[in-house]
């Protein structure tokens, strides 16, 4: 799914952008220096695509550990202060839902590995989490489909790493369900 955002000023267009991914954390108009006013500001309804999206923290039950999680909570990065991390290989996180798209919130940074993402017990990315500098509350894999559904997904920790990192540890922050009912009980 690609969003588009078009800013106007006196009916010009100023700017126009496209983003594929999934935006994870707070989004405001304005700016942090100086008070800013919008006088006309129109804010239209996207007419195609998910009407709702919603974020389940790490700890919420219906998210599946397997394996050697260790818990990683108070910092303000992350989403309700909470991360679970892993470096173990095999180690898994595996939840259901019902909806048309999900992403999984994560950390990345100079400490991270390599996971693998199943999708309906199928291989659908192994994904390589290094980065050079921490990024929080990150979406680390997306996907989106044509319809609403019932679908499994499962993150396996790999144990390999980047060649410039400093460990393997995958980190969950949380999980986004677009459209759908959500997370789903086992």
């Amino acid at each position: 799914m690609r969003q588009s955002i078009s800013a106007f000023v006196n009916r010009n267009l100023v700017l126009e952008t496209t983003n594929s991914e999934i935006s994870s954390g707070q989004a405001a108009l304005g700016c942090s220096y100086h008070n800013v006013r919008f006088a006309n500001l129109k804010i239209l309804p996207y007419e195609s695509g998910y009407s709702s999206c919603r974020r389940y923290d790490d700890k919420d039950q219906r998210l599946v550990y397997i394996g050697k999680w260790e818990k990683e909570d108070g910092d303000y990065n992350n989403f309700g202060r909470t991360l679970q991390k892993s470096n173990e290989k095999g180690s898994c996180i595996t939840f259901k839902f019902n909806g048309a798209g999900v992403s999984i919130i994560g950390k990345k940074g100079s400490d991270c590995g390599i996971a693998k993402i199943y999708l309906d017990g199928e291989l659908e990315a192994t994904i390589d989490l290094y980065n050079e500098i921490s990024e929080f509350r990150k979406s680390i894999f997306s996907k989106y489909f044509q319809e609403v559904g019932e679908h499994e997904v499962r993150l396996v920790v790999d144990e390999s790493r980047n060649h410039q990192s400093s460990d393997s540890n995958v980190y969950i922050d949380a999980v986004e369900i677009m459209g759908g009912k959500g997370l789903n009980n086992w």
